[in-house]
């Protein structure tokens, strides 16, 4: 096994670069994974380094990319529900053997886990960082096992947590009380979502899509958080207005297979396209003329960041979606205890009236510029627990 020694913590002038663990990227490319990911593309990599530790013995999203930028991704420390014991014995040699670490950038949707952090203050780790990625759990109302661990989590985090982060003031409120938090809003490289005509009309003839179609877009993953039978309600209702729409959806999940039945039940399936997991979604979004995201909840929703930087319109949940999230005037609250004949009624008042315009200089007001951001991060990690 590959071990790299931090000197730089000794006092030692070397150069070598402060090497951050990083805990929580899974096989799916969502909002942490992106966040992570837009990260680390920017930093200067010959002073500060990501490693990667994988719960779970899985490849995990952009796998072969974080090689390339030099990063290691350990595998062989991932839990073990029918064995705890070696869970918490492997987790404890993995921090034993790895004293390079100047920092431990754990990322979570709940209190479910925390257990990295503990390991790292038993092993000198200075700074040990937790970060709230979401505003509820996943799958709605965790179990009772669950929610006992997160009660008793809640109360020993602080013992072995440095410094608490969030993506936007509602998830850390939600995870972390009335603890102190510092928000990291999740960057984007804006120059590769600002719209761009050119390709919105070689993607569109990519994806089989006609100048006459008018094209709704979602971007997230086929799961309970993201609402995926409203979303094919929504559209069924706009499709019985607009024979011309068109739903495109990047993302999958579990619940993928309900909503391929509701399509086909409803008779949409020319015009639905599931795209799964792409490596384009910034120039997908050249090709939607509305973006739809009627969440049950979200930490932040960095997907409407995205979508406000390609120019669209775009609709999602009041009172769920943190306003943090709109930083123009293209964003739409609408409760979700209106009907779909609502929503899809307030969608097609656009479909004539929108013209769309570059982003760049709201995105970097606001705070989203990935180049600010990874500033921040890497200032950040320098800065003793």
């Amino acid at each position: 096994m590959k071990i790299y020694i931090n000197y730089t913590k000794k006092g030692e002038k070397m150069n070598m670069p402060i090497r951050v663990l990083q805990v929580g990227m899974s096989s799916n490319p969502g909002g942490v994974e992106s966040f992570v990911m837009n990260i680390y593309r920017h930093i200067n990599r010959e002073k500060l380094q990501f490693d990667f530790l994988c719960l779970k013995d899985l490849p995990i999203a952009h796998e072969e990319e974080i090689k390339d930028l030099g990063g290691n991704i350990y595998k062989e420390i991932y839990r073990a529900k029918k064995n705890p014991l070696m869970y918490f014995c492997n987790l404890d040699l993995f921090f034993k053997k790895h004293p390079e670490f100047s920092a431990i950038h754990h990322h979570v949707n709940s209190l479910s886990y925390v257990e990295p952090g503990r390991y790292a203050k038993k092993y000198g780790i200075p700074k040990r960082i937790l970060h709230s990625h979401n505003s509820n759990h996943i799958n709605g109302k965790p179990s009772l096992p669950r929610k006992v661990l997160e009660n008793v989590n809640q109360h020993r985090i602080d013992h072995f947590i440095t410094d608490y982060l969030a993506c936007s003031s509602v998830a850390g409120k939600w995870m972390f009380g009335e603890r102190e938090f510092k928000v990291i809003n999740n960057g984007i490289d804006i120059s590769k979502y600002a719209y761009n005509p050119s390709i919105r009309e070689q993607k569109r003839l990519e994806l089989g899509l006609k100048p006459e179609h008018f094209v709704i877009g979602v971007v997230g993953r086929i799961q309970y958080q993201k609402n995926p039978e409203f979303i094919v309600e929504i559209f069924k209702k706009i499709y019985e207005k607009e024979k011309n729409a068109v739903l495109l959806w990047v993302g999958d999940g579990d619940l993928r297979p309900q909503i391929e039945q509701k399509i086909t039940e409803y008779g949409l399936n020319q015009n639905v396209k599931l795209l799964g997991m792409r490596k384009d979604v910034n120039e997908i979004y050249q090709t939607m003329d509305v973006f739809l995201l009627p969440s049950r909840f979200e930490g932040l929703g960095i997907v409407l960041i995205e979508a406000q930087a390609a120019g669209l319109k775009c609709f999602t949940s009041a009172e769920k979606v943190p306003n943090e999230a709109k930083i123009t005037n293209l964003v739409n609250y609408i409760s979700l205890q209106k009907s779909s004949d609502f929503w899809a009624e307030q969608i097609l008042r656009t479909k004539n009236d929108h013209e769309r315009k570059d982003q760049t200089e709201a995105i970097k007001n606001a705070g989203y510029d990935i180049e600010a951001v990874k500033n921040d991060l890497e200032n950040f990690y320098t800065i003793k627990g």
